[in-house]
């Protein structure tokens, strides 16, 4: 981290101003008050302290610059501004601040002045010859109407001097922040003019003090203006989120069934959102302290905006998301588990994997899972997702499912024939009687009965077609056929068939045999047909 920071602007926010004094001046003064006594102790103790600093250490350097601190607050209530002592101690002040920060940041520091003694105070006058001399003074006291406006100026800049010690650099950021303060001592030096009595000593006080504020100020409009180069367009900069926010909703969720393209947008947009939101938090935060461009109820609508109405919406999406896609993935895995349980020796399992379009179904099926898999497998690594099902597995058994499935058809095919045939010479009479009046019987390659006749009987109340209840007797015989037939695509497939001989029904043919049911079975070999 730099040391240029609010705490540094604080430390040097009493950077004052004095005549470059040379040293052995003040070593020369007759007199040298106890208040700047004191100080130039404390800066001899912090320049050997300084002296031991290792570049770099930022924490030393805080320490250094808090003791600096209240230094220039003491310096700045000396009574004699005009001492060498005083403008010696101020500029070592300066000197020492300058350096320490340079120093911490690692930066090479710029030569310090040798360090004014503490006991300066004990030592002998310099001859006369050797002092500067003042301008000569006014005598006396003040004019009465004099006095009153001195003592109305002397309380403004003094409040005016102790605002800008306290002041943050950054706020002067804000043109209307820095025109105030450029306004309040404008004033005050124009209000300065005024005076008939200039060189009076509590006058000569009172522009000294101006003077101070002046320079203070324009110490906090260079820390303020490298603050804000360092920023860059913060408004800009702030619009943009502001407006990026507006176009760029938090996408919504993706619901089922899923189609792979809106997971795959979805994948692409929310860790991007994300990104953003993170980093515009960032620079958000950034600010406080650092920068008064933005007010600050403007950064907490815009970091609300983004914390509640941005991230949240898409950590739920997210987290809805996650949850959708493990259970599309895993009914998919499901399917696979089914495929490689089922047997092709049982005559059941074998009926159902080998219906026409039943293998084609299974395989799209599996190249769907695999889709699905690998949509899942890049939303996973878009996300960072930790403790992710291992997708790469899920994917390598859907692959092997294929050529499993494939084998287990044709295993199937090989084993399917039609059901064993009865010996129920009425019944197979029956059923190509009726084959031979309702349809074309070209393509039955063979009829084998499977069942013998049943009889059945109900009695139901019913209503009729004005709607009167009615009671209806049904009685019937049936008996299940099966048929070999050669389809449209050159295969063959089993049919199953229900004949019905009905008796008494209010609505079907009476005494004789109709197809009550027919059904498409599995597929069939052409050799398997006979056995």
């Amino acid at each position: 981290m730099r040391l240029w920071s609010r705490s540094l602007f604080l430390a040097l926010s009493l950077s004052l101003t004095a005549p470059l004094w040379p040293v052995h001046q003040a070593a020369q003064a007759a007199e040298v008050e106890p208040v700047v006594a004191e100080v130039l102790g404390v800066l001899a103790d912090v320049q050997g302290r300084y002296d031991a600093m290792q570049a770099g250490d930022v924490r030393t350097g805080n320490d250094l610059l808090r003791i600096l601190k209240p230094l220039s607050i003491k310096l700045s209530h000396a009574q004699n501004k005009h001492d060498p002592a005083w403008g010696a101690a101020v500029a070592q002040y300066n000197a020492l601040n300058a350096a320490i920060v340079a120093k911490a940041n690692g930066a090479p520091p710029p030569e310090l002045p040798q360090a004014p003694a503490a006991d300066a105070a004990e030592r002998a006058p310099a001859p006369a010859t050797q002092q500067a001399r003042a301008p000569a003074a006014d005598a006396g006291p003040l004019p009465s109407s004099e006095e009153a406006k001195w003592r109305r100026l002397d309380q403004q800049a003094r409040s005016i001097l102790v605002s800008l010690q306290g002041l943050d650099p950054a706020v002067l950021q804000v043109p209307e922040t820095r025109a105030f303060w450029e306004g309040k001592i404008a004033t005050l030096k124009q209000n300065m003019g005024t005076f008939q009595h200039p060189n009076h000593p509590k006058v000569v006080a009172l522009a000294q003090t101006v003077s101070d504020s002046e320079a203070l100020l324009k110490t906090h409009q260079g820390a303020s203006d490298e603050g804000a180069a360092e920023l860059g367009d913060v408004r800009g900069h702030f619009d943009e989120i502001d407006q990026w926010m507006q176009a760029n909703p938090a996408p919504a969720a993706p619901q089922p069934p899923f189609d792979p393209s809106s997971v795959r947008g979805f994948t692409e947009r929310a860790p991007e959102v994300r990104r953003r939101a993170t980093e515009d938090l960032a620079w958000l935060s950034s600010l406080e302290g650092n920068s008064y461009v933005i007010p600050p109820q403007e950064i907490d609508r815009l970091q609300s905006a983004i914390t509640f109405t941005r991230m949240k919406r898409l950590d739920e999406a997210i987290a809805q998301t996650t949850e959708n896609l493990d259970r599309w993935v895993e009914r998919y895995t499901g399917d696979v588990e089914r495929l490689e349980a089922l047997d092709p020796t049982d005559a059941d399992q074998r009926w159902g994997l080998l219906q026409r379009g039943a293998l084609d179904a299974h395989l799209a099926s599996v190249e769907e899972g695999l889709e699905a898999v690998e949509v899942v497998a890049a939303y996973d690594a878009a996300l960072g997702r930790e403790g992710a099902p291992d997708r790469a597995a899920t994917a390598a058994r859907m692959k092997a499912a294929v050529p499993m499935l494939k084998q287990k058809y044709q295993q199937g095919l090989s084993l399917q024939t039609l059901s064993p045939a009865l010996s129920a010479p009425e019944q197979l009479a029956a059923a190509k009687a009726l084959m031979a009046r309702d349809w074309d019987t070209k393509q039955v390659e063979r009829v084998v009965v499977v069942t013998q006749k049943a009889h059945h009987h109900e009695v139901k109340l019913e209503l009729n077609s004005y709607n009167e209840p009615v009671t209806n007797t049904y009685d019937w015989d049936t008996f299940v056929f099966q048929t070999a037939e050669k389809t449209g695509e050159g295969e063959y497939y089993i049919f199953q068939n229900v004949a019905g001989f009905h008796t008494a029904d209010p609505v079907l043919r009476l005494n004789t045999w109709v197809m009550d049911e027919r059904a498409e079975g599995a597929r069939i070999l052409p050799e398997n047909i006979a056995r």
